[in-house]
């Protein structure tokens, strides 16, 4: 299975570089239209994609944002949860 990947990987990519910093604009793109169901580009460009090193980078971004460039001070986390990400939201504020 990993052999047919490379394979693949080796077939279909032009290069091996990593994604630039601020990401794969065409996946964030794509994503938009899944997530969003539009086409509309005038709606598109509402969209703000980033790209983060796991998860918890996505949460720490997220909860970076509400509170200190939004204010919030509540966040709803469902039950279950992974374990760090009530400290994460605390840690926050």
């Amino acid at each position: 299975m990993v052999k047919k990947a490379q394979d693949w990987v080796i077939a279909n990519l032009k290069d091996y570089e990593y994604v630039p910093q601020d990401g794969n604009p065409e996946f964030f793109e794509a994503t938009a239209k899944l997530l969003f169901g539009t086409q509309d580009e005038k709606e598109l460009k509402r969209v703000v994609s980033a790209q983060t090193l796991s998860g918890s980078g996505a949460i720490k971004i997220v909860g970076e944002v509400l509170a200190k460039q939004l204010k919030f001070r509540k966040v709803a986390l469902s039950n279950p949860t992974w374990a760090n990400h009530n400290q994460m939201f605390a840690d926050m504020g």
